[in-house]
């Protein structure tokens, strides 16, 4: 899901008019679906929310946050409220300070809102709806035109457009089970939303991510479950599936990487960690977290090796915060902080110790602010499965850092050099004019071993000396993990020895052997380093079996050519992920 995705949650439960009924679960439902919209291991939306907004608030709040967007952004409005109809049959939204006698002025009319879908400039825009179409009045209050609210008449279809309502247009919205005075929990509609989101039950066909219609499936099962009389309602518009959130649970680890975890050779185990590693600590959380599972077990159950691998990987997942301490003031009444780590890492949650404290989670990281004028002392605690990082926060004309605050965790620096992380699909710095070098070197050594009169041992050992030199340049700028690094360094440090061997005494046979050997390393690293693994293990090895066979002057040519093609082979699959992004 590499759009940009922006949440906008409208709660009011509390109202100034007497006559409109206070909607516990409003606040409820703003947390809980802010909550899970914006974990970036679930939603991964930048979720804004207004509670308890007046009328013009929530007009401003609402046109702006449809306007000036992207055609690719992805964007959800998400509508807790009573849902009024006026005397000439129209929707309106209330707000905080909605008068039932003054609809058009004082609530959000739902062609209003239809004006500022229709304005927008992206493709894909849902609005859920849990408002209570009917029983919004008190006792006693007079409900003017009274009869069928025709929400999905307010909301006619458009492209890329789609409307989800808790409910159709004669029925109640629910809160909770009752209308009673207890604590305050989301409605039926939010909560159904939320626990098919966090558990990833919506994900309906364990693709790992759930879709706008799994997601309305799942909420109408669950609905209708709960509270028969309450049916939700959909219009969906759009051109393919609209993914809303990855499913955490339904991820798997790949059938290559758990076979060769249960192979009974230890360094094929090795291996399988390095890769587990690369899980880890890359872009796919519901994989990272599966990779995390997987190694926290072999740490604790496998051979000395194997769990010394496991657990290196694991001391690498580090939740950094940009900063130890907040502090604010009425010059800066709002703090952003980013978080540094691995995307597993921070795909956590957060917790304040005072109410007053406002955490909004955004693109960048957490924008942290405190009310106008407030002064206090409390704390964010940032939870995630790299640990808890707390972080004290001061707002407060005289605050004053602490004396004495623990630093959170850092990741230890690598002795040996700094890591380049790259993204799948980038190239590592550098990576193109290396490849291409590579691969004109290649290519000359290849077309001499060819064309050329009978070589001697020398240019077999030129071939080798060139790929030794371009891996290890490979193993200092991307990041292979610590253990795959050091078998890297392994097979260079083989490779110069028998380039040295070649030039020495001009016996071309060891580097036969040597190639197998670095077929075999090659073989457990990432998809490129197998392809070039097979294509030394070909080459050598029938050059292996013809030597031992017996030679002759037309086996002699044979081979010359088949050992030229290795060093062109080799230096074409190099320059691939420059040419190819798929490659990557």
């Amino acid at each position: 899901m590499p759009d940009r995705r922006h949440a906008l949650i409208i709660a009011t439960g509390s109202y100034e008019h007497d006559g409109l009924r206070r909607l516990r679960s409003a606040p409820a439902d703003a947390e809980a679906l802010g909550g899970v919209l914006g974990d970036p291991a679930i939603g991964g939306f930048a979720v804004d929310v207004l509670r308890d907004g007046s009328a013009q608030e929530v007009r401003s709040r609402i046109e702006d946050f449809f306007a000036d967007r992207r055609p690719d952004d992805v964007l959800l409005l998400h509508l807790s409220c009573h849902g009024l109809k006026s005397e000439s049959g129209d929707l309106y939204f209330t707000a905080r300070d909605t008068r039932p006698q003054r609809l058009a002025s004082t609530a959000i009319s739902a062609d209003f809102v239809q004006h500022c879908l229709r304005m927008s400039r992206s493709r894909s825009v849902v609005v859920l709806l849990d408002c209570c179409y009917g029983g919004a009045f008190a006792r006693g209050v007079r409900v003017r035109a009274a009869g069928d609210v025709p929400v999905m008449d307010s909301f006619p279809p458009g492209r890329g457009r789609a409307v989800i309502t808790a409910s159709s247009a004669m029925e109640y919205a629910f809160e909770g089970d009752e209308l009673a005075d207890a604590a305050a929990t989301p409605s039926v509609f939010t909560s159904a939303l939320v626990e098919g989101l966090r558990t990833g039950e919506a994900d309906l066909d364990g693709d790992g991510l759930v879709s706008l219609d799994e997601l309305y499936d799942y909420v109408y099962d669950r609905v209708r479950e709960r509270n028969p009389a309450q049916t939700p309602t959909k219009s969906i518009e759009m051109s393919g599936d609209l993914y809303l959130a990855r499913s955490r649970r339904r991820a798997q680890l790949p059938a290559e990487l758990t076979a060769a975890l249960a192979a009974p050779n230890v360094f094929t185990r090795v291996g399988a960690v390095s890769g587990l590693r690369e899980l880890l600590l890359g872009p796919d959380v519901p994989l990272a977290t599966a990779a995390d599972k997987e190694l926290d077990r072999i740490a604790r159950s496998e051979v000395p090796p194997v769990a010394e691998a496991a657990r290196a990987a694991l001391r690498e997942l580090v939740l950094v915060p940009s900063t130890t301490v907040i502090e604010l003031s009425e010059r800066s009444p709002s703090c952003l902080l980013r978080l540094d780590g691995p995307p597993i890492a921070r795909a956590g949650s957060w917790r304040s110790t005072d109410p007053r404290i406002q955490v909004r989670s955004t693109h960048d990281g957490l924008e942290v602010s405190v009310p106008p004028g407030v002064a206090l002392r409390g704390e964010l605690r940032l939870t995630s499965i790299a640990g808890d990082v707390v972080i004290p926060v001061i707002a407060g004309r005289t605050a004053a850092r602490p004396a004495s605050t623990p630093a959170p965790p850092r990741p230890r620096p690598d002795p040996v050099r700094k890591v380049v992380t790259t993204e799948k699909g980038r190239l590592w710095p550098g990576q193109a004019p290396v490849a291409v070098l590579y691969a004109i070197v290649g290519l000359v050594l290849g077309l001499i071993l060819i064309i050329g009169a009978r070589p001697t041992g020398s240019w077999f050992g030129y071939v080798l000396l060139s790929y030794t030199a371009v891996r290890l340049i490979e193993s200092f700028r991307a990041d292979t993990g610590a253990t795959r690094r050091r078998w890297v360094w392994g097979l260079c440090g083989l490779g110069l020895l028998a380039g040295i061997w070649i030039f020495t005494l001009h016996v071309t046979g060891p580097v036969l052997v040597v190639w197998l050997v670095m077929a075999v390393v090659e073989f457990f690293g990432r998809p490129i380093d197998r392809v070039r693994a097979g294509a030394m293990a070909v080459v050598s090895g029938v050059t292996l079996a013809i030597v031992l066979g017996g030679a002759t002057s037309a086996i002699d040519t044979f081979l010359n050519v088949l050992n030229g093609m290795l060093p062109i082979a080799l230096g074409l699959i190099t320059l691939a992920p420059v040419l190819i992004p798929r490659f990557r």
